[in-house]
């Protein structure tokens, strides 16, 4: 298997609506929140820096369109099972979250 690198881009929310008509179209996306989208055909994760208002939200949003990245090259095309990406995401969240802990309690306590 070939992985291929994949960006990362951050947009408003008008770029992802502009981004999802292109895309996918529909009669409208204007009443649609859309945190992030994973676009298989260019390898891009896009982040909406206006709906995601704290960085534990565009963190979060991160990780959940990193599932779809890494079902998608691994072969698994079409709609993905959302529950799933989104309890993996959050299992990976957590992890980062408590990473984090960890680590600056080792900092503050000089270990």
């Amino acid at each position: 298997m070939v992985n291929r690198k994949w960006a990362v881009k951050l947009v408003t929310n008008a770029q992802m609506l502009a981004l999802m008509a292109s895309r996918y179209p529909k009669e409208s996306w204007n009443d649609v929140d859309i945190l992030g989208v994973t676009v298989r055909a260019t390898r891009t994760i896009y982040l909406n820096t206006t709906m995601n208002t704290t960085t534990e939200e565009l963190e979060h949003t991160f990780l959940h369109e990193l599932g779809h990245a890494m079902l998608y090259a691994n072969g698994v095309l079409g709609e993905h099972n959302e529950e799933l990406v989104e309890r993996l995401s959050g299992f990976l969240h957590q992890y980062e979250i408590t990473k984090r802990g960890e680590l600056n309690r080792g900092l503050e306590s000089g270990a």
